[in-house]
């Protein structure tokens, strides 16, 4: 028997909020979760095999499977689905942490007439927020997402440390 798209629904938001717990503080980029692994079958015992395909038919995850070791990551997009699930949560501290990144970001291209460029752990420097959630969110698209404002891109992602593209324009309207 089929599940309903309501009961979908439920056991989509009920995996997003455990990957998420999981996933701690930890960057999308290197966080594994193991299918198979006895703690994770254990806590996502009651998620279905079909939210799993779900989630990689909406690009929420991406399938990084060993022989025999079935894994997963975070997408960008995932992870901005399990945030905007849980934002009454997380609210006061994501504003909070956005405003503090929104400033740091701005900082760099303030009175210049080309667009910035900046290390991501020299962001996270300055402005003190942790390395790991700066990722997540500018993998994600969380400035934009919930400000909607021109917001801040990787320009290299494979460097030891992600090189940051800030446009001149950033946090400007978009037309």
């Amino acid at each position: 028997m089929s599940l309903s798209g309501e009961e979908r629904l439920r056991n989509l938001a009920l995996a997003l909020r455990l990957m998420l717990q999981e996933l701690a503080d930890n960057a999308i980029d290197i966080a594994m979760f193991e299918l198979k692994a006895e703690t994770f079958a254990e806590t996502f015992k009651d998620v279905r095999t079909t939210t799993w395909k779900e989630f990689e038919d909406r690009y929420w995850i991406r399938r990084m499977d060993a022989i025999g070791h079935p894994m997963c990551r975070f997408t960008g997009s995932g992870w901005l689905a399990a945030i905007d699930l849980v934002w009454d949560d997380v609210k006061t501290l994501f504003e909070a942490r956005l405003a503090t990144l929104a400033a740091a970001l701005k900082g760099e291209v303030k009175g210049r007439d080309e667009d910035a460029y900046v290390y991501l752990d020299s962001l996270a420097a300055t402005s003190g927020l942790p390395e790991s959630w700066i990722f997540n969110t500018i993998e994600a698209g969380l400035l934009e997402h919930r400000f909607n404002r021109k917001g801040a891109h990787w320009y290299d992602r494979r460097s030891g440390s992600p090189l940051i593209h800030i446009p001149v324009d950033f946090g400007l309207d978009p037309l």
